[in-house]
């Protein structure tokens, strides 16, 4: 999806860097329908309903989002926005996966549960107070977005995102949605702990479900099953999520050779971890390295 392209043909809708939309719809007349996308991989998008009635299309279900309403989607390469009243009024916050992996780099402010919370209902209901705070928080993003000739413009739109996913975070966190749910067995949730502890400390040499089963005495069966209900991904995705991230920390602050790379993390050769990387990111080792590496 082309953002430029997209934001020029909406009314009140801005984009930065290349990553970021915010489209404010007041009024059937300012809304079009629209698909929100990224070749690269998947989309987040934030939609907060304070007024009137919005449909979206979301992983092959409808969802109708209305006054007090708040959607979070995300793991999917596309959201298609599909109707509205002719009284809505809302806001929809839409980020690549690339702008988002680099906003968060540093400190994920969305707790656990939340994350897995809309992966099973990305809709949610708010209270009138937390509407008002959310809505003023967006309000403050569009007034930045008014003023796009800012000389810290992306940065202060990157701050307010940040301070609008903390705000969900809050929110969540007060409402007591941080708590165990009880569908989910102690069991299982220290099973799945253990099994981010291992992938954390043996990632750099062990690329296989049969290690980290074996390592909780449980089949490889089993662990993906709890793995896959808790997190929405499979045992495999955080192992290849986990190894991204080590081969991006390494291209980004050492001079190691690829070669050395796929070596020290235990890739049965080069090609294999390029694949991989290409795969999950969209991108060739070399294309990451210009875009995203200082010296690249």
């Amino acid at each position: 999806m082309d953002l430029i392209k997209f934001t020029r043909e909406r009314n009140d809708c801005y984009e930065a860097e290349n990553g970021v939309i915010l489209w404010k719809i007041i009024g059937k007349e300012n809304f079009v329908p629209s698909v929100l996308s990224d070749e690269h991989g998947n989309v987040t998008t934030n939609i907060l309903v304070w007024e009137g009635e919005i449909q979206i299309r979301y992983d092959g279900n409808l969802y109708v989002l209305t006054r007090n309403n708040f959607g979070y989607f995300i793991d999917k390469p596309e959201v298609e926005l599909y109707s509205v009243s002719d009284n809505i009024k809302a806001y929809v916050l839409f980020g690549t996966d690339d702008y988002i992996v680099k906003l968060l780099k540093n400190n994920p402010p969305l707790p656990f549960s939340f994350m897995m919370m809309v992966r099973k209902n990305p809709k949610g209901t708010l209270t009138p107070d937390v509407t008002r705070l959310m809505l003023r928080r967006l309000d403050s993003m569009y007034e930045i977005c008014l003023n796009e000739k800012h000389i810290f413009y992306n940065e202060m739109i990157r701050c307010a995102f940040r301070m609008f996913l903390m705000d969900i975070a809050n929110a969540h966190i007060k409402d007591g949605g941080d708590e165990d749910n009880e569908a989910q067995s102690d069991r299982k949730k220290s099973f799945f702990i253990r099994f981010t502890k291992l992938l954390g400390a043996h990632v750099h040499r062990e690329h296989t479900i049969g290690f980290y089963a074996s390592e909780l005495c449980i089949t490889p069966q089993y662990l993906n099953r709890i793995v896959k209900e808790l997190s929405g991904k499979t045992v495999y995705g955080w192992i290849s999520y986990n190894l991204v991230g080590e081969i991006s920390k390494r291209l980004e602050t050492t001079d190691d050779t690829m070669h050395k790379i796929a070596q020290d993390l235990n890739f049965s050769n080069q090609s294999t971890m390029e694949k991989l990387f290409k795969r999950e990111t969209g991108y060739t080792l070399t294309e990451f390295k210009k875009k995203f590496c200082k010296d690249g």
